[in-house]
């Protein structure tokens, strides 16, 4: 028996199971939209070069209610749903329409089997304005898929609540680019070698193509005059070598002209 989708009557059946709070209108023709939840967690840089992450209440008396995510910079967003997956039902969420024609971008991801909580969801602003993320907005859409037999338990991972601030390491930095300039320099040597040896490759071709009109011109006259003697068929089948040699010569010219530099 093959893995089932759940649509919308069954998603509203289980739905109070799976989703807390549940709310009926989010419910689509075979997915759930997730909503915007009570914190966002930024990403900053302080002028130290130092990392810095805040969480950010947005359903806080005088909280604004929305967070701007800036040009470029990336937030985590807390669902506003928590979710219950029993052993059998696996969920895979990827974006809505609606925010990725606002150039946010969110990697997509999988909810496991037996996982109990809140999702956490991150997403960039892939655009050149900020754009703001509002509190209980829908965000990303879930589908959940019945499997034919049960997962194992979902393992959560350990990991701290507050991660240190990190500082980039400038002189790695600065090695890592010097480290690209010589592939990219060792890249640019490679193609001028690699334009002599088509360069000497045109040549031989050239040469082939000129033999080939030559022969060709040659039978062309021991065809159109097979009674020619000697020294009339000679001087015949030289003209008509030279001939083919000088068509082709001046047809090249013509067609293949050197590129301007």
């Amino acid at each position: 028996m093959a893995d089932e989708t759940l649509i919308d009557k069954e998603i509203k059946d289980f739905g109070k199971e799976l989703l807390e709070p549940f709310e009926p209108s989010s419910v689509k023709g075979a997915s759930y939209d997730i909503r915007v939840g009570a914190r966002v967690r930024s990403v900053s840089q302080e002028p130290d070069g130092a990392a810095r992450f805040q969480w950010i209440a947005l359903d806080m008396p005088g909280a604004p209610g929305s967070i701007p995510i800036p040009p470029g910079s990336t937030c985590i967003v807390e669902s506003m749903e928590k979710v219950h997956m029993p052993r059998h039902i696996k969920g895979r969420l990827a974006l809505r329409a609606f925010h990725a024609r606002r150039l946010i971008f969110f990697p997509g991801g999988v909810i496991d089997p037996g996982y109990d909580g809140f999702l956490y969801l991150p997403v960039a602003n892939m655009g050149d304005v900020s754009v703001e993320l509002k509190y209980g907005e829908a965000l990303v859409s879930a589908e959940f898929v019945k499997l034919n037999k049960e997962a194992i338990p979902y393992q959560p991972s350990k990991v701290p609540e507050e991660e240190q601030p990190t500082v980039f390491d400038r002189e790695r930095l600065s090695r890592e680019v010097q480290q690209q300039g010589k592939v990219i320099r060792e890249m640019l040597k490679r193609l001028d070698s690699s334009e002599t040896i088509m360069s000497a490759t045109q040549m031989i071709l050239n040469m082939v193509v000129l033999a080939a009109v030559a022969a060709g011109a040659i039978a062309a006259v021991i065809v159109l005059f097979p009674k020619l003697s000697f020294p009339w068929n000679a001087v015949a089948l030289s003209a008509g070598a030279a001939l083919g040699v000088t068509a082709i010569t001046l047809l090249r010219k013509v067609i293949f002209r050197p590129r301007q530099k």
